[in-house]
């Protein structure tokens, strides 16, 4: 550190290469330091993984899911093209179809809020 208050006590000029070369030498200094400070710290490493494998475990979950939602989705129109193929055929031998067959809502489909939760990549 001293280094670099030197020039301002001998009223030299110190070349911008060799404040960047000084810089860069304490920089990386305190960036091993701070990394060895930080390795001392191992209490929080089976913690870190705890919850890294929850995190995995829950993304599984939200996965299998997403691909019961798509298979009943698929179920639910199915069943809608079903529906739409017997009033039909009800109408074509003068019978009238019934109303509440056709207040059937379609299944809960995912928020915008709930597509933006963030997912670790696979």
């Amino acid at each position: 550190m001293w280094l670099l208050l030197l020039p301002l006590f001998l009223h030299l000029h110190l070349d911008p290469a060799w404040i960047a070369l000084i810089g860069t030498i304490f920089g990386g200094l305190g960036l091993k330091l701070t990394e060895k400070w930080l390795g001392r710290h191992t209490d929080a490493i089976p913690i870190r993984n705890q919850l890294w494998q929850e995190v995995k475990d829950l993304n599984e979950r939200i996965d299998k899911l997403e691909e019961q939602i798509l298979f009943w989705r698929g179920r639910y129109y199915e069943e809608q093209e079903r529906n739409a193929v017997l009033r039909i055929q009800l109408v074509q031998h003068g019978i009238a179809p019934v109303d509440h067959l056709q207040e059937v809502k379609p299944p809960v489909e995912l928020t915008d809020k709930d597509k933006k939760i963030p997912r670790k990549p696979k």
